[in-house]
């Protein structure tokens, strides 16, 4: 990037190619586009920054472009009277339950639904089971005759002039309630994901937050934006800081940022932030245990009470044998289920827990029970620090998935095991959305463990929805406490489209760039924002 030596008001400029035969330079001027020039040309500038291009697709998010799109008009539809009076946007959509929450929370389907998910799996089973067209093309009809495109990159929301957004508003009734869902990848946020939550919001998964944010900013300069119910969810686990940049970003208040762990009614422990429209949040009631009968938790050996198991997270791998590998932290014996019939009873396995205080699991032989070629994995299993901190190495990995061969024999008996995956779902409170998949879908065991492992208990979404069921009736105030995006000064804008591909004219069409640096429509914009006097 080069900037002119003299103060005079001229923009600056970036070299994109340089042409050793005609002794010239491709530049990028954000006044006059792209076009050659002597290399001489140069002399009057100085290098002021180098940027490195990433040879990934890169996306724009240009709130003034978004302004724009939101103000193009749009086609009058046809409402048939006893259309629904809510709609769905659900980013990260996995199993697609975030729909049967709401539906089954106001007793009807909604009038229509814009989903995303990336994973192919995934889209695959959902597709069968609700109807949701799989080429992610077009907008279809579901199984319940309702308006639906099932997106695979979240980015196609905003791209072409916000094209799929403008089609979503122009499918609902003027008084048309939307919830917005997006439970945006964590990884890079959370501090037992990787890099330790290093990375935040800029990491390559994480930074798809940001599609959230301008999907509801779009929304923000529709006639929608009061009756917009927001509920962004992410780990529990995630730095101070990334937190206070959420809130920042969203423009959600931090009386509507809930902190809620299933635990406090269910047998599994998993924290995760809850950013929504409403301050308040009501948790269910306990839950019963979701094991079979005469299988318990390790028991706190000073209250006796069940100590939770980590989170049900997605599988790890398929071993050659085709048994599915859950998270390391699951075959750690603090973590296994018992059968109080071994001990003797209830009473002699508190007694188990009681006495073996310092291991956090009872008093067991377990090698009498494992072949001798596992013994030296259970001794590394059981020395390694088996917590939320704990480094999960390929070592770990390779010893639970040895374990893990062994446990899927259904011919051998074990006072100890991992839960299976009937009470997985049970946990999970997905037990009917299993049985649907697996009815219609027959999808692979993995897949079936993925859509548990990653998601939130409808329990803790019903509760949430009580808060939030008011503005679908006449007279009812709508508890919204989401913070208004500030309207600035809109002016017209003419930008000058440039690419480093052979897409001029495709774009040049959408009056938009969707594959050049943030950097360049910057630079168009503070240009145009001085000649029309605007700070």
């Amino acid at each position: 990037m080069l900037k002119p030596f003299s103060p005079f008001n001229v923009p600056p400029i970036v070299v994109e190619q340089y042409h050793s035969d005609l002794e010239s330079v491709t530049i990028y001027d954000p006044t006059a586009g792209v076009h050659i020039v002597p290399l001489s040309h140069l002399l009057l500038y100085h290098v002021c920054a180098i940027y490195f291009k990433r040879g990934a697709k890169s996306t724009l998010i240009c709130p003034k472009l978004i302004q724009r799109f939101a103000s193009l008009p749009l086609p009058q539809t046809i409402i048939a009277q006893n259309a629904a009076k809510f709609s769905i946007i659900s980013l990260f959509d996995g199993s697609g339950s975030f729909t049967d929450v709401i539906a089954k929370a106001l007793g009807q389907w909604p009038h229509a639904i814009l989903a995303v998910e990336n994973d192919p799996g995934t889209r695959a089973v959902v597709s069968k089971v609700k109807g949701w067209p799989l080429d992610g093309t077009l907008w279809s009809f579901d199984k319940n005759g309702v308006h639906t495109f099932y997106a695979k990159d979240v980015w196609l929301l905003i791209q072409d002039n916000c094209l799929l957004l403008r089609q979503f508003i122009s499918l609902l009734p003027s008084n048309s309630v939307i919830f917005v869902a997006a439970g945006f990848p964590c990884p890079d946020l959370t501090i037992i994901g990787r890099g330790k939550g290093v990375l935040g919001v800029v990491g390559d998964r994480s930074v798809l937050l940001h599609c959230g944010w301008a999907v509801l900013y779009y929304l923000s300069l529709t006639s929608f934006w009061p009756r917009v119910v927001v509920l962004f969810e992410n780990a529990g686990s995630m730095q101070e800081h990334m937190k206070t940049y959420i809130h920042q970003l969203l423009g959600i208040p931090p009386p509507c940022a809930h902190y809620i762990n299933c635990v406090q009614w269910g047998s599994v422990s998993r924290a995760r932030y809850f950013f929504s429209s409403s301050s308040s949040s009501v948790l269910p009631t306990s839950s019963s245990s979701p094991f079979e009968e005469n299988w318990s938790l390790v028991l706190d050996s000073s209250t006796l009470k069940p100590r939770p198991l980590p989170p049900w997270l997605r599988p790890r791998r398929t071993t050659d044998k085709g048994s599915v590998v859950q998270t390391p932290l699951a075959y750690h014996p603090r973590n296994l289920l018992y059968d109080t019939t071994y001990f003797g009873g209830p009473t002699e396995f508190r007694t188990a827990c009681i006495s073996n205080r310092p291991t956090l699991h009872p008093s067991v032989p377990f090698e009498e029970f494992l072949p001798e070629f596992l013994w030296s994995d259970w001794s590394s299993l059981v020395a390694w620090d088996a917590n939320y901190n704990a480094e999960l190495t390929k070592e770990i990995l390779g010893i639970v998935s040895r374990l893990q061969d062994f446990y899927s024999n259904p011919f051998i008996y074990l006072p100890f095991r991992l839960p299976s995956f009937e009470e997985k779902a049970r946990d999970s409170e997905l037990s009917d959305l299993i049985q649907q998949t697996i009815q219609d879908a027959s999808p692979p065991i993995r897949t079936l463990h993925n859509i548990i492992g990653n998601f939130f208990k409808p329990a803790q979404l019903l509760t949430w929805m009580k808060a939030h069921l008011s503005p679908l009736y006449p007279g009812s105030p709508f508890p919204l406490c989401l913070n208004p995006i500030t309207r600035r000064k809109v002016i017209p804008i003419s930008l000058n489209p440039g690419t480093d591909n052979q897409s001029n004219e495709a774009l040049s069409q959408k009056r938009a760039t969707t594959k050049w640096p943030l950097m360049l429509i910057n630079m168009q914009l503070s240009v145009l924002l001085r000649l029309h006097d605007c700070n």
